[in-house]
């Protein structure tokens, strides 16, 4: 029994109880204490809603209004148009990640309490030797311990292991996926897997981890973006939204927005963010649907990235393409071969998509994929035009390990950051 281990697991989780009691206070009074929050955020009224390229139409050196400051740090990331987004970074922005961080891991003690005797391992990605500025300000990864306080860094030290190490009672990591390209001696026994589980191949990713470590709880994380956190996990079911951490508003359907009192179970939201990074009014691009409430407070899940490739006006999306392969193929959930979608322009300029696949499919199985394809209308109106050529398949070996080593490379990000996507929209994949 390592009792300094025991110890360094109390101290970190007693450390969380300030932020996780004022999560909890205001609980019930979300609205209000997103009011509040507002105030403490805005520096100017009348602001329009924004996507990133409309923040910076040339680069940051222009220091342009939308960045603070204070801001510490540009923080690189890839984003849904696979190109390289910089995040600047300020002190009260790591202060609002720990407002969602603190009560996230105090309920996660409190789920499982057997870890207060275990280690942890939380992927961290050595970064690329970024040696740049923009306007004067570092581009760098924020190392992680700046998420946690002094104490907390301390009793961290102790806590967290490598996956080579013994006792280790939960595996955190952004995507499943990273676990199958890295080489260790032997891959560890855990109790919880702690990875974003609520997306298609993001979810077949997790299951299929878990399946092979034999871990027997899976938490599904919240929705985190490098620009800010939106929902943190509660037990192994549920995702709150963080509302001690940024200003919130939701678009419904219809385009329009919807206050806190009026969200309804069902429904699909599209996230918009105020943030203590400079973003006003920003769309991170993700819709969220409400499954219940909780307290009477919205219990949220991922539902899709607000993303759709339009080469001739076909307008696909990965929601779409995820269900169009769970027709096809009934163990696509729980089967770990990697495929993707992407464009592909021909020698004669018809375009097309090509079906990248480490599985081994028949001819039948690509016709009726692209029959699943056709029953969107905007991609069969475009065969029927013969806009688009049919679906072509590839099959591929090591797809996972060549998809991230040249998404790092061509992002210039962390592989702990690279999303996997079901759908790509750029035409280079033919060329690996």
């Amino acid at each position: 029994m390592n009792l300094l281990l025991f110890f360094a697991n109390i101290v970190f989780w007693l450390s969380l109880i300030p932020k996780t009691f004022l999560y909890f206070v205001g609980f019930v009074f979300q609205r209000q204490a997103q009011q509040n929050l507002l105030q403490k955020i805005l520096r100017k009224d009348n602001i329009s809603v924004h996507r990133f390229k409309e923040f910076l139409p040339q680069s940051y050196d222009k220091r342009l209004p939308s960045v603070p400051p204070n801001a510490i740090a540009f923080v690189p990331t890839s984003g849904s148009s696979n190109a390289r987004k910089l995040i600047p970074y300020t002190p009260e922005l790591l202060n609002a990640f720990q407002n969602a961080i603190a009560p996230w891991l105090f309920l996660l003690y409190l789920k499982y309490p057997f870890l207060f005797w275990k280690k942890q391992y939380w992927i961290i990605s050595p970064p690329p030797d970024i040696k740049e500025e923009s306007g004067g300000i570092p581009v760098m990864y924020i190392p992680d311990g700046a998420y946690f306080s002094s104490l907390q860094r301390k009793m961290l030290s102790t806590i967290l292991t490598d996956l080579n190490g013994q006792n280790i009672g939960c595996v955190s990591v952004w995507s499943a996926s990273v676990l199958r390209t890295i080489e260790i001696e032997q891959m560890p026994s855990c109790s919880i897997l702690s990875a974003w589980a609520d997306e298609g191949c993001k979810k077949k990713d997790a299951l299929i981890i878990q399946k092979v470590l034999g871990i027997r709880h899976l938490q599904p994380k919240g929705v985190i973006a490098t620009e800010g956190i939106v929902t943190i996990p509660v037990g192994s079911n549920k995702c709150l939204l963080a509302y001690t951490s940024h200003y919130f508003e939701f678009i419904d359907s219809q385009g329009n927005f919807c206050e806190h009192n009026k969200l309804q179970v069902g429904q699909v939201y599209e996230i918009v963010l105020t943030t203590q990074g400079g973003f006003y009014r920003y769309r991170i691009g993700d819709r969220l649907r409400v499954t219940t409430m909780f307290l009477g407070r919205p219990v949220w899940k991922f539902e899709e990235r607000v993303q759709t490739v339009d080469l001739r006006g076909e307008k696909l999306s990965e929601l779409f393409l995820n269900q169009v392969c769970k027709n096809v193929f009934p163990d696509f959930e729980t089967d770990s071969a990697f495929c993707l979608f992407a464009p592909r322009q021909h020698a004669g300029g018809e375009v097309g998509y090509v079906f990248y696949s480490e599985k081994d499919i028949t001819s039948s199985q690509v016709a009726q994929l692209e029959k699943e394809l056709c029953r969107s209308h905007h991609y069969m109106q475009c065969r029927v035009r013969k806009q688009l050529e049919p679906l072509q398949y590839r099959y591929v070996t090591n797809a996972l390990s060549t998809y991230l080593r040249v998404s790092q490379t061509r992002q210039g990000c962390r592989i702990g950051d690279i999303k996997t996507q079901l759908l790509s929209k750029d035409d280079w994949w033919n060329d690996l």
